[in-house]
């Protein structure tokens, strides 16, 4: 009895360790057998990958240094065997226990005018695994410093891409962006927009897309997801024009809890048809011209709760900034605020907002007026990284208008219910005093 009860627990015992899969390493300047095995014979740059030795369920460790090559995995995986590329740290047990080892290797990972180039494939994972942008520390750091530009992520050019996650991952774009004089192509950050392929389950989580003409291009996306990101500084490069948002069709798009502040013009603009796209919980400031455009010809059906739209007057090529109501447009907008942001059209969808300039509440149930003034912790222009939209005690009296929505709508970026206070409040931030004056958002307060 006791030999036969002891066989089923080694079986288990030996799948959950296949499970994990094997262990890779990768190192700039490695001096070894160049095969990956360890720290001492690790891959000497992103290119020297072989990813046709690894299998679905391997993990590939990368230490700090600056790499000049392009990150390409190309690999099909599955949901139990997911292929996990993360930058190391020193509290990692195995890869620390790994030959060759140095605490130096827990730093960040930069990759110098290259791009990670996602072709094709599925169940892949990217992590960067830590960064805020208080810290300046991202994991991993895509940057671009050539003058005819380059883009940080690119994918799906030969083939479908699916389960895609893409973590503690900065973007920055080349000078050329802020000179507007980029020679080439211009420059995109996340730059995922195929012509007749399709996206499927991309989730950006906890990064930072700064300094591009485009900071994010989709297209054929499907289930996708950008959340507790910052998105900053887009610029007209000379090619393109300055978009947060430059999207072709889309199917059940989340954007949430993400800050965003320094766009100039075309803001968020959704170019094609779109089915389910959920905007909700994000702060947008210091941004002028469209916020939002959607463009006629296509039918929009978009669901917009709990944000914050905000024009300061100090930014953008047009001032106030406003929201563009071109398209055939169904679904909710409501529970927002929009500070110094006008309307441009009809809005059939619009209830429960919170509007400053005259006019803008007109025919909106539920909408009502108000005066700017105390309602947000802190809102400033000098820099932009320090704002809080969090509600003061007077923002709470003057917020606490808006309407009940069900899951996923009724929780916060700080994971406060809302409503928990016997009010639901407008704007991006559920009022919870212990939390306020709480952490700037654009810093850890929504990249936690």
């Amino acid at each position: 009895m006791r030999k036969s009860s002891l066989f089923p627990l080694l079986v288990v015992m030996l799948t959950a360790v296949q499970a994990f899969g094997a262990n890779y390493y990768v190192r700039h300047g490695a001096t070894g057998t160049n095969n990956g095995s360890n720290w001492t014979n690790a891959w000497n740059e992103m290119s020297q990958i072989n990813f046709s030795t690894l299998a679905c369920g391997d993990t590939v460790w990368i230490a700090g240094g600056t790499y000049t090559t392009s990150l390409t995995p190309n690999k099909t995986c599955t949901s139990s065997a997911v292929l996990t590329i993360n930058r190391v740290l020193s509290t990692d047990a195995v890869p620390v226990a790994a030959a060759g080892w140095s605490s130096g290797f827990d730093s960040q990972v930069v990759i110098s005018n290259a791009s990670i180039n996602l072709a094709a494939g599925s169940y892949i994972t990217i992590n960067g695994r830590i960064g805020s942008v208080a810290g300046n520390n991202f994991g991993i750091s895509v940057k671009c410093t050539s003058s005819s530009g380059c883009d940080g992520v690119d994918g799906a050019g030969s083939g479908n891409l699916s389960n895609i996650t893409l973590q503690y991952i900065e973007l920055y774009g080349p000078p050329c962006v802020m000179a507007q004089s980029c020679s080439g192509s211009g420059a995109s950050g996340l730059n995922i927009a195929p012509g007749s392929n399709t996206v499927n389950y991309l989730l950006f989580d906890h990064g930072w897309i700064h300094q591009y003409g485009e900071t994010i291009r989709t297209s054929n996306w499907n289930n996708c997801t950008i959340q507790y990101s910052a998105i900053s500084n887009t610029h007209n490069d000379g090619q393109q024009h300055e978009d947060i948002i430059f999207s072709y069709p889309i199917t059940n798009f989340t954007f949430r809890y993400n800050a965003i502040w320094g766009s100039p013009n075309d803001g968020m603009f959704f170019y094609g048809n779109e089915t389910n796209t959920r905007i909700y919980g994000n702060v947008y400031y210091h941004s002028g011209a469209a916020l939002i455009t959607f463009y006629e010809g296509f039918t929009h059906n978009v669901y917009i709760y709990n944000n914050v739209f905000q024009n300061d007057g100090t930014f953008g090529d047009y001032q106030p900034g406003w929201l563009d109501f071109s398209g055939n447009m169904t679904g909710e907008i409501a529970n927002n605020v929009w500070e110094n942001v006008n309307k441009d059209g009809n809005c059939p969808i619009c209830d429960h907002n919170a509007y400053n300039l005259s006019g803008n509440n007109t025919g909106e149930t539920g909408s009502f007026m108000y005066t700017p003034g105390t309602e947000f912790v802190s809102v400033v222009s000098s820099n932009q990284t320090a704002a809080n939209f969090r509600l003061t005690a007077a923002g709470a009296t003057t917020f606490g208008q808006g309407i009940s929505l069900p899951a996923p709508y009724n929780v916060d970026p700080d994971g406060n219910i809302r409503g928990a206070n016997g009010a639901w409040d407008v704007g991006a931030f559920q009022y919870h005093p212990a939390q306020s004056p709480g952490t700037p958002v654009g810093l850890t307060g929504i990249i936690k």
